[in-house]
């Protein structure tokens, strides 16, 4: 509610600074005794209407569905707020041959401008909240669960049903080696009996994984989700070996990280000792750099023990051992932890019978919640290989920046992704890790957005990697091309064109001839031999011989002209270009 009070008063500043600046003139122009009456009646008139505010808000934030705002740092709106005066008295010095209106016009407009500036620099966003719940029950109707424990399952959620509130939402799925969806989420819900639950679902296999993917698509947009798991834990859809393991953990992840609540209740072990950790409670998906978490992690047991939680938030990792009573009281509480790096978190939460006979079920003793931590930037750092960035990683860590490190097989598929980061680092990166689309999208990013661009050198960056006539080396401040013969001697490159054999090889084989050309300097020679089919090029020739590469457009053009043929073999052809490369001196093969 604060947020939002400080937008109205954000907007309504330049109105009540000209609604001011109008009751000043008027109340120097009365007499004494009015000034305080006029005074109190502005007074009671404003206080009326931040009451009004107030109440309309407080009200606004009990309803199911609440749209508020948020700011990333409100202290801009303090300075609207001083800055609104000032711009009034530079225009009344600057513009006072204009007329009343005509300058009252200008400030509102000027102070609209600017509001949206302020606006902007304090990072205001649209929240929507709703208190509506979707609860999706999913029960295992494979073989390996008996009527009996289904039935309990269904009791269960008849006993649980009366708590819902009118305008949540209630579905059902059943699942085997498939799953389906018995009802959809609604706001009336009746507790099916066993025998209507009927659906294709193959009953002679388990897949937790696909019960897990069907929920997912099933859950309405604009709701909370809480998904609530009824299985004996007998998966026979792959999770029995580790890859399988790893893929249910996976999905399991993606519906966590999605705002989903899981729940699972173990079936087919009633009387078995079971202890289970049901959610990682007091930590909000969205965070600011700085502002520490206090995770406190519900446990669910039907004996009594001592156990240990342990907390790994990626950066460092806390355990707290006490006792656990039957119930779902027991809360394993944490100190407060404060994440040092920006952007998202995954906090896995993990308990540890001191007794293992006091568990039964392993597969319940794990837990997830994400947090995003937000932070003033966002760094993409691309590098050969990790371990060459570890200097830099260590330099930024606690730092209030979100830092994503890739290698070179992990860029984003997407160029446009790209201009979600403000500075992107290239790590000793060779060029052939990112495509044409890439790199355009970086030079626009420098060149459009005001991101920044950082290369650090070694055998990989620079010239040496082949970013010669590239648009990173446009956007960088340098010159890829060494002309100091010096430092880098002249090279040669011979092409042999035999493309012609597969589909549409000839057109690759161009492509690949051009982009080769493309990165030497014009030190540096290029040739290309083909063989020719066509009038007065038959058999084994030279495109053109090893030539400076100093017309680019000259060799492209030929390039694109040519048709290689297919040779009878490679012996003659092959010695052609090593004697054209030898015959070439103080160059480098």
């Amino acid at each position: 509610m604060f947020d939002r009070l400080m937008l109205w008063l954000a907007m309504a500043a330049p109105i009540l600074v000209v609604v001011g600046a109008a009751l000043h003139r008027r109340w120097t122009s009365l007499p004494p005794k009015r000034r305080l009456m006029e005074l109190g009646w502005a007074g009671l008139g404003l206080g009326l209407l931040l009451i009004g505010l107030t109440i309309y808000e407080s009200w606004l934030s009990h309803r199911p569905e609440v749209r508020r705002v948020h700011f990333h740092d409100p202290r801009w709106i303090a300075l609207l707020l001083l800055l609104l005066p000032l711009l009034l008295w530079l225009q009344a010095k600057s513009l006072a041959g204009l007329s009343r209106g005509r300058l009252w016009t200008s400030f509102l407009l000027r102070s609209a401008i600017l509001t949206l500036l302020v606006l902007a620099m304090a990072g205001l966003q649209r929240v929507v909240e709703s208190d509506t719940l979707t609860v999706l029950f999913a029960i295992d109707r494979s073989k390996s669960v008996p009527d009996s424990e289904a039935r309990r399952a269904l009791d269960c959620i008849a006993r649980v049903l009366p708590g819902k509130r009118a305008d949540d939402r209630v579905g059902l799925l059943i699942f085997g080696g498939e799953a389906a969806v018995q009802v959809l989420p609604k706001e009336t819900f009746t507790v099916p009996d066993l025998a209507s639950l009927r659906a294709e679902i193959r009953p002679d296999a388990t897949s937790i994984d696909g019960a897990l993917r069907k929920a997912r698509v099933t859950f309405p947009e604009e709701t909370a989700k809480r998904l609530v798991l009824f299985t004996d834990g007998a998966d026979t859809g792959g999770s029995s070996t580790q890859a399988g393991q790893d893929l249910v953990l996976q999905t399991l992840k993606t519906l966590l990280a999605s705002g989903v609540d899981v729940w699972i209740v173990p079936l087919g072990r009633s009387d078995a000792p079971e202890m289970l950790i049901a959610e990682i409670g007091m930590v909000d998906p969205q965070i600011n750099w700085g502002v520490p978490i206090q995770p406190k992690v519900k446990v669910v047991s039907n004996v009594s023990g001592k156990a240990r939680v342990t907390l790994n938030t990626g950066e460092q990792t806390l355990s707290v051992v006490q006792d656990v009573r039957p119930g779902d009281r027991n809360f394993f509480d944490f100190p407060p932890i404060k994440l040092k790096n920006g952007g998202p978190h995954e906090i896995q939460a993990v308990l540890e019978p001191l007794d293992p006979a006091l568990d039964t079920l392993a597969g319940n003793n794990h837990a997830y919640t994400f947090t995003d931590v937000q932070s003033e930037s966002r760094i993409l750092v691309l590098a050969s290989a990790l371990e060459e960035v570890a200097p830099l990683r260590k330099a930024l860590h606690g730092e209030k920046v979100e830092l994503d490190i890739r290698t070179g097989g992990g860029m984003p598929e997407d160029p446009e992704e790209l201009r979600r980061y403000d500075c992107i680092v290239l790590a000793n990166l060779s060029r052939e890790f990112l495509s044409p689309e890439q790199m355009a999208v970086i030079e626009s990013c420098v060149k459009d957005q005001g991101a920044g661009l950082v290369m650090i050198g070694g055998d990989q960056s620079f010239g040496a990697g082949g970013y010669l006539n590239t648009p990173v080396e446009r956007a960088l401040p340098v010159s890829m091309d060494l002309k100091n013969q010096k430092v880098m001697p002249s090279g040669a490159l011979a092409i042999v064109l035999h493309t012609c054999e597969f589909a549409e090889g000839n057109s690759w084989g161009k492509k690949i001839s051009k982009a080769a050309i493309d990165v030497l300097s014009p030190q540096d020679y290029a040739g290309l031999l083909y063989f020719g089919w066509g009038a007065g090029t038959s058999g084994e020739t030279w495109l053109f011989v090893p030539t400076l590469v100093q017309r680019k457009r000259w060799m492209f053009s030929l390039i694109d002209g040519c048709e290689p043929g297919d040779m009878p073999d490679l012996d003659k052809i092959v010695s052609m270009a090593v004697k054209g490369l030898t015959n070439l001196s103080n160059v480098s093969l």
